[in-house]
């Protein structure tokens, strides 16, 4: 599929070859003896009105193309700008806490300012913030690492010390400076994760897992993450492997239905539609006076994912990993 950036790049090279295409296939046209010359003549007649009519729809495609380079340029321009720094998080050896209290830590970084104002947008090319968050193995030692903007230090700071006393955070290099990629002596696999089913639908949380409570036996403890570690801490010399998670808070910014500037939030939107048809799925067979549903434990647990979902803060979030040896 090709991207928008492609489009931008090779825009000076597709406009005269969609003319010649057209030109090329009015040509094969005309000599096909198998087309009847009727209908040679309304496919010549609409390319004709393709190319005529050009005075109206190609200044409108440059148009559109020339905004979505100068927004791609201001947004670039602006990031670039922007002081950055790497921040390293030092875990003590036990954490009683559970994982409620990073969900409030990541409540703070739930940033929507930046890009209020059309100057702000469409001029300057300001975003919103966004954040990364990595765990990082370096031959078999792993460490976790917030990346951010410089202004952001003493939220991240104050967040983390409130919710984790006994942690260390201290400013580094950025690790990513120190590879020196060699193709014909390294090995590279970069990974972008993918849902596999409808956005809504959320992935299993420390919730599903049962441990949301702080009192929650250790031998009892199922947590996910230890997997993530465990595979991490075992690679060997000359191995790295890197896991990121970049969010940013999540708004609003579809246009709405009947409206001329309204903004929907497609994804709440769609969440409700998805509760709503698990609901009339689970409605008896041919019984149309019966209102209530009577949804099984699994449909019933579904529900309760997409409410407790929808009721969080949402971050728009892309998650990849980077092995390298």
């Amino acid at each position: 599929m090709m991207t928008f950036e492609s489009l931008v790049i090779y825009s000076p090279l597709l406009i005269p070859g969609l003319i010649i295409l057209v030109v090329g296939i009015v040509f094969a046209l005309n000599r096909l003896p198998l087309l009847s010359a009727e209908y040679i003549v309304i496919i010549n007649a609409s390319f004709n009105f393709i190319i005529t009519s050009s005075f109206i729809w190609l200044p409108l495609l440059l148009m559109f193309i020339l905004y979505e380079a100068w927004m791609q340029y201001v947004r670039a321009k602006y990031l670039s700008e922007q002081p950055w720094l790497l921040l390293e998080i030092k875990l003590p050896q036990e954490i009683l806490k559970s994982p409620l209290a990073m969900e409030v830590f990541l409540m703070s970084l739930y940033q929507t300012g930046g890009e209020t104002t059309f100057i702000d947008k469409n001029w300057k090319g300001q975003v919103r913030a966004h954040f990364s968050l990595e765990i990082v193995s370096i031959e078999g030692t792993v460490k976790f690492y917030i990346y951010t903007q410089k202004k952001f230090r003493g939220l991240i700071e104050s967040g983390l010390y409130a919710q984790y006393p006994n942690i260390e955070i201290h400013e580094m290099p950025d690790y990513t400076k120190s590879i020196h990629f060699e193709p014909k002596e390294m090995d590279m696999y970069v990974t972008d994760y993918s849902l596999t089913g409808p956005d809504p639908f959320p992935i299993k949380t420390y919730v599903d897992y049962g441990i949301e409570k702080e009192n929650v036996e250790e031998e009892n403890k199922i947590d996910p993450i230890n997997t993530i570690i465990e595979y991490m801490g075992s690679i060997g010399p000359n191995q790295q492997c890197w896991l990121q998670i970049i969010i940013r808070a999540h708004k609003a910014e579809s246009p709405k239905d009947g409206t001329w500037f309204g903004k929907t939030d497609l994804w709440k939107d769609s969440a409700k539609k998805e509760i709503e048809k698990i609901r009339k799925a689970a409605l008896p067979a041919g019984d149309t006076t019966n209102k209530f549903p009577n949804p099984t434990k699994g449909e019933q647990e579904r529900i309760a994912a997409l409410e407790r979902s929808v009721a969080k803060i949402p971050f728009d979030t892309g998650i990849r990993c980077i092995y390298m040896g």
